[in-house]
């Protein structure tokens, strides 16, 4: 079982080790997470996702940005949900991003977050749009677990997405 929780001043000492993990990884980026990566103060990210959720960055949607939490209390991955999605987004890159850090991966985090933010986050839409690269087999994996169907394929520079719908 997983929480959904705002990231908050609570949790800094297990958001900053969530985010080192990634890179002692070596994966530079964060699915999900708003750009968690891109913050050396932590103070600073969670301002940042105040502005990204009431949509006021300029080229970004309103997004919530969740941690996703164990019943032990540690911080195993983001998960984000855009409020609506331009053109482009509809095209590429849908309404969630997850990661979840790699030490906690095929353990059902992120299967059992996409589930619980269905559930329980006042999704306001009847189709929710989930795209993940046709490689990432636990990704997709976790999308088709929560009722996605595959609706296309696309090439995106050279990679090939799955497109899936997954409907409330």
């Amino acid at each position: 079982m997983v929480y959904l929780v705002k990231p908050s001043t609570a949790y800094l000492d297990r958001i900053s080790k969530f985010k080192a993990a990634f890179f002692m990884a070596e994966e530079s980026r964060i699915p999900g997470s708003g750009g968690l990566e891109k913050y050396d103060e932590l103070e600073r990210w969670m301002a940042s996702l105040d502005l990204l959720e009431s949509g006021m960055i300029e080229g970004t949607v309103p997004t919530s940005v969740f941690l996703i939490v164990t019943d032990t209390d540690d911080v195993v991955g983001t998960i984000s949900l855009r409020r609506h999605l331009t053109k482009d987004l509809e095209e590429f890159g849908g309404h969630v991003g997850y990661a979840i850090t790699s030490s906690e991966r095929n353990k059902g985090y992120a299967k059992n977050a996409l589930e619980t933010l269905i559930r329980t986050k006042a999704i306001q839409h009847t189709d929710l749009w989930i795209m993940c690269e046709d490689d990432n087999i636990p990704s997709n994996i976790v999308v088709i677990d929560n009722q996605g169907i595959l609706m296309n394929q696309i090439n995106h520079h050279g990679k090939v997405i799955n497109r899936y719908k997954i409907t409330i």
